[in-house]
């Protein structure tokens, strides 16, 4: 019951305080209505396609391998082709935005396996092997007459990815989304520093209350204040910017749950580790632009290679919103449960050393 009635005026004195309630939904607004719009042309088709990355697998008569072989070398396009060993990994790497298409070719034909995450340069390998089955002529290698009636099927395709792909408001809307929930971090930060600076410290420590209680009231109450926040903005950004949520919004809510019960687990765990409460503010502020740039907040961060890709990976944004869009786009429902774990496990050790600390302390 003490729980419940600490969570209640927690929730309380975060509406007293207007500012912070407008900034959670007015900033991430406008956000999504400035980069949607002026970075939609990163969302359309380019010119430069850069590197295609295809993977293979080839077996058959010898004639075909050669002939493959010889293809791979006198492509002009600039393409990297790696050798796959089975039929589910080739699968898996296009599934996974890994390669942009997988073709497996044997004396039957050739079989191309797709990316519709990469259309254009899905497309050029598609027009590649279809040149391919016609110059080399693998439909007379297989027996079959008339190569050019016949290569439309000896050639076939199977998409691997779900025909949709994120509009630029639809692809800043969810991860505008993930980044607001990282500024619960900053709120969580006062909750019990902020009983000092309202003088009721003292009143709330002679209390009939336990020390435990009021910490897990405080964590209760800032998450489902923050959760709160986070479905108005889901809510208005989909009728104001028709922002999609795909159709399994539960697993979507999943993830951003448990993103706000490790960005209040931060907040609470800086509190204690920085002495004043300024000095943490800024430090949370540090570390969310920093995860939110590297977490594709700001712009799209496409095939990272390298100490970027380190860093990219590294960041908690890009966990959340590599697993969501992959829940919307491609219906990858088992993409949610490493994040989920990720989050609430380091979210435990957070609020572990918090509530040790909190423990050991006179007062608040």
């Amino acid at each position: 019951m003490n729980i419940i009635t600490i969570s209640k005026q927690t929730m309380l004195l975060l509406l007293r305080e207007p500012k912070s309630f407008l900034f959670m939904l007015a900033f991430p607004l406008v956000m999504m209505l400035i980069l949607g719009s002026a970075l939609g042309s990163a969302f359309n088709e380019k010119v430069d396609i850069g590197t295609l990355r295809v993977g293979y697998h080839v077996e058959g008569s010898p004639q075909v391998k050669a002939a493959f072989t010889q293809f791979m070398k006198a492509t002009v396009q600039d393409v990297r082709y790696q050798e796959v060993t089975t039929t589910a990994k080739g699968k898996n790497d296009v599934k996974l935005g890994n390669r942009d298409g997988y073709v497996e070719v044997n004396d039957q034909g050739v079989h191309y396996y797709k990316s519709e995450q990469t259309t254009i340069q899905s497309s050029v390998i598609e027009g590649m092997l279809a040149a391919f089955a016609d110059r080399y002529h693998l439909a007379k290698e297989i027996g079959l007459s008339g190569v050019k009636d016949e290569v439309a099927n000896v050639v076939s395709e199977e998409s691997l990815t779900a025909k949709k792909a994120p509009r630029s408001m639809d692809y800043y809307g969810v991860v505008v989304t993930t980044m607001i929930t990282l500024y619960s971090a900053i709120g969580a930060s006062f909750l019990l520093r902020g009983e000092r600076t309202r003088n009721t410290a003292i009143r709330l420590g002679v209390a009939p209350i336990s020390k435990g209680e009021i910490f897990l009231g405080k964590i209760i109450g800032s998450v489902l204040m923050n959760s709160g926040i986070i479905a108005v903005l889901m809510i208005v950004g989909s009728l104001l910017f028709h922002v999609n949520w795909g159709e399994h919004l539960g697993y979507v809510i999943l993830v951003l749950l448990s993103q706000i019960v490790f960005a209040v687990s931060v907040g609470v765990g800086v509190s204690y580790v920085v002495a004043t409460g300024e000095g943490a503010r800024s430090l949370l502020l540090i570390l969310i632009q920093v995860a939110s740039f590297f977490g594709g907040a700001y712009f799209k961060i496409d095939h990272p290679e390298g100490f970027m890709n380190i860093l990219v990976h590294l960041s908690p944004l890009q966990w959340a919103n590599s697993a969501i869009l992959s829940v919307i786009y491609n219906d990858q429902l088992s993409a949610i449960l490493p994040v989920i774990s990720l989050n609430i496990g380091l979210a435990a050790l957070f609020l572990t050393f918090s509530a040790v600390t909190f423990r050991k302390r006179e007062g608040f």
